[in-house]
């Protein structure tokens, strides 16, 4: 029985070796010269070539199974296992010259950049040479992204697995097993205290950034434990659309080895149409879309809106002035709605203009039903509002929010707005709000907590499938319409009066 660390690492060198004949030969050239090898050694090749682990990307590899690197000189043949270990070698090491050896692998990458792909090839190799007929762990955010992404999904372990080592998924008893007799048992991060128990070789944890709670990687990590040459392994894959602290903090973690790749490093397994219309969000300065496709963390400083400068902006915030005075003091109101669905909010949002500075007066945002809502667009209007003043509402989903506001508001100067191509997705009209608090024309009325707190994760909001960030994007609204409508000085001109001939 081989070393189960220097066989990987053999495999890994002879599909390296490969790989460079392939790209150094013409085709027909390739195929002589690998029927002209010893025919156990041909058929070891074309067994190689036919995983999946073989088509990988260079950012899809995984890390040296070994702390050696092998100076292998084939002479154009294929080495068998014997041969290879009696090559010489030399230890790797870091920049601070300790030998690498990683327990954790995090592959920080771009949609579509192939991180499920490289989980899953991966895995079986871990499967099949480095813990045969041992158990590992598949940990996903719940239980329905574990079946539909990482076993049964497109690059998932059943699609990804070798012709000669197809897993079984055995869903009764939340399992895969090799034909080894490997096996890997399925966790979710949606319930920590299931991980705390197990005792495991390995683990593939996916999509970090939609897990709920740090202790559920905690746990993971301290499950992997089992004594074994090659230590216990772990694949992390993840995008970074999350600005959980925790998540980031791994890859600073002691025997943590990170990949970065963005979507445009998969360009042949992408459709050039979708490239395009990523590369230009990308172009077009939305930051969210470098954390998106280019896999980049959003951090502090790239926030558009942080918590500390939202604080400064407060006026009064002793409240020494009530909103029914402040409102008074305004030149013009506008209210600014995004209707919610079913499960979000109602961004309700009240700002004022005086001269040319821009307040931010009042935050009205509240779940509910439409009846709700509405009741509550008619106090506001009611209570802060004059006649002339606008309310501006979004009729992207509600269509008919207009009129309804009209019914229960009447005289209102009711504007609707539909949000479209021309008008850019939801980070690139925040970024264009966001260009008035840079050039000192906003001002906050009011401490407001929780639309202070959604501008400040506005990134992190945006890129959640479990938050909408409704506040924001009614603020965003209201203070792109005041730049769009800017008040015009007019000067009378003198029309000569036109001659007639009778």
């Amino acid at each position: 029985m081989p070393n189960p660390v220097e066989h990987l690492a053999y495999i890994q060198d002879m599909r390296a070796f490969l790989r460079e004949q392939m790209a150094s030969l013409s085709e027909g050239e390739f195929w002589d010269w690998l029927n002209s090898q010893d025919d156990d050694d041909r058929d070891f090749a074309v067994n190689l070539m036919s995983e999946p682990a073989f088509s990988l990307n260079d950012h899809q590899i995984m890390p040296g199974a070994t702390a050696h690197t092998y100076h292998v000189d084939p002479q154009e043949r294929i080495f068998s296992y014997a041969d290879w270990r009696r090559q010489p070698r030399e230890m790797v090491i870091d920049k601070d010259g300790r030998p690498v050896v990683w327990r954790k692998w995090f592959l920080r990458m771009g949609r579509g950049a192939g991180k499920t792909h490289a989980g899953s090839a991966n895995v079986h190799d871990f499967a099949r040479y480095l813990y045969p007929g041992q158990t590992g762990m598949l940990v996903g955010p719940n239980y329905k992204d574990v079946r539909e992404v990482m076993i049964e999904g497109p690059s998932g372990l059943i699609a990804t697995a070798p012709p000669d080592f197809v897993p079984v998924y055995k869903p009764m008893y939340s399992r895969v097993e090799w034909p080894n007799g490997s096996r890997a048992v399925i966790y979710t991060a949606d319930d920590p205290q299931s991980i705390r128990g197990p005792s495991m070789y390995w683990a593939w944890a996916d999509e970090l950034a939609k897990w709920k709670s740090e202790q559920s990687f905690k746990n993971l990590n301290r499950t992997l434990r089992n004594k074994h040459p090659a230590g216990n392994r772990m694949i992390v894959t993840t995008s970074p659309i999350s600005s959980q602290k925790w998540v980031r903090d791994i890859e600073s973690h002691p025997n943590t080895i990170t990949t970065v790749a963005s979507s445009f490093d998969n360009t042949e397994g992408l459709d050039e149409s979708a490239l395009a219309d990523w590369l230009r969000e990308v172009e077009s300065g939305a930051k969210a879309a470098r954390e998106e496709y280019y896999a980049e963390w959003q951090d502090e400083s790239d926030k558009l809106w942080t918590l500390s400068e939202l604080e400064a902006l407060v006026q009064d915030r002793k409240a020494t002035t009530s909103l029914n005075d402040m409102c008074e003091k305004m030149d013009n109101r506008l209210l600014t709605i995004d209707p919610g669905g079913k499960r979000d909010e109602t961004g309700m949002v009240l700002l004022g203009k005086q001269n040319a500075r821009k307040w931010v007066l009042g935050d009205f945002s509240m779940p509910g039903t439409k009846a709700k809502w509405l009741a509550e667009v008619a106090r506001v209007y009611k209570d802060y509002m004059k006649p002339g003043d606008r309310i501006l509402v979004e009729v992207n989903v509600h269509r008919d929010a207009d009129e309804d506001i009209r019914a229960v508001c009447p005289g209102a100067y009711v504007v609707p707005i539909h949000q479209n191509q021309h008008t850019g997705g939801k980070e690139a009209r925040a970024q264009r709000a966001q260009l008035l608090y840079d050039n000192n024309e906003v001002d906050h009325f009011r401490d407001m907590p929780r639309l202070h707190e959604q501008m400040d994760r506005f990134y992190e909001v945006v890129a959640s499938k479990n938050e909408s960030p409704d506040r924001v994007d009614a603020l965003v609204n209201g203070l792109n319409w005041y730049q769009d409508n800017k008040t015009r000085s007019y000067e009378v001109w003198s029309v000569p009066r036109p001659m007639f001939k009778y």
